[in-house]
């Protein structure tokens, strides 16, 4: 299995919003980098992201899990933001209202249903950020299997400016 790191990662909640359609390399293929980048701005936005023009998002049924009930939302993507699924699912703590995971179907990957959790959060000048994030396989009725992990991804520092 090929793993890659990323010592740090630093962005602008202010930068234009990365084009995954402009990610295109020689080959045809889509860059990883460019990808990896367009990826990781949705993560920091969302949710805050949803209220922008175009978004369409509508709550659905509760959902169990861990012995908490999570509310989630239905959320399409406009076509001027790029994402790796235009239709996606957000689980949030009923009670603290922390995102706990979000699911798609990986379009570049054929539609590949994936689940991706997000843990321990932190709060950086009142913003709340995930710092651990785990990306797993999703079955058709929406529980998911521990194991593989595709992605694993651990912030130890943040801050805003």
């Amino acid at each position: 299995m090929q793993r890659s790191g990323i010592r740090t990662v630093r962005y602008s909640l202010s930068e234009t919003i990365p084009r995954v359609s402009t990610c295109r390399t020689d080959r045809g293929t889509t860059s990883r980098r460019c990808t990896l980048r367009a990826a990781l701005w949705n993560y920091v936005n969302t949710p805050y992201l949803f209220t922008w023009d175009g978004f369409q998002v509508a709550e659905i049924e509760p959902w169990q899990e861990e012995g908490e009930t999570w509310r989630r939302l239905r959320v399409q993507f406009p076509d001027y933001v790029d994402t790796h699924s235009r239709v996606q699912t957000f689980y949030f703590g009923a009670e603290d209202v922390l995102l706990r995971r979000q699911d798609y179907d990986v379009d570049i990957r054929g539609g590949v249903p994936r689940a991706h959790y997000t843990m321990d959060h932190v709060s950086v000048d009142g913003f709340s950020f995930p710092t651990r994030r785990r990306v797993v396989a999703r079955n058709p009725d929406d529980t998911t299997e521990a194991e593989p992990v595709f992605v694993s991804l651990d912030v130890t520092s943040i801050s805003l400016s």
